[in-house]
């Protein structure tokens, strides 16, 4: 995904073929994904930075769940900001993108 010395370059269409959801240009901008896109890469990294995805195309997947996870919680704060709401902020206990739903539990103390 990273080339040593090239910045890099989010793949907005593919990743748009993958989630078509997220390609409606009133709510998503194509400098939002591609923003969003190089905001995930920062957290999905190369396995060689000890994330356990040997294979190149399950780290791309990876990343755009992440980059869809981003869009969504930017779109929710900003459609509670629209509706007069003060966005919740803080730590995301749950989230779902299609298929795929996320979430965390507080540590016991």
């Amino acid at each position: 995904m990273h080339c040593e010395g090239k910045p890099f370059v989010f793949p907005v269409e593919n990743f748009l073929s993958e989630f078509p959801e997220f390609g409606n240009a009133s709510l998503f901008t194509e400098a939002q994904v591609s923003r969003c896109g190089k905001m995930a890469s920062r957290y999905i990294t190369e396995w060689r930075h000890g994330f356990p995805l040997p294979e190149k195309e399950d780290r791309l997947y990876a990343m755009y769940l992440m980059t869809a996870h981003i869009l969504t919680m930017r779109k929710n704060a900003a459609d509670d900001l629209a509706n007069g709401n003060t966005p919740a902020g803080g730590r995301v206990r749950k989230a779902t993108v299609g298929a795929v739903t996320v979430e965390t539990d507080s540590p016991n103390s």
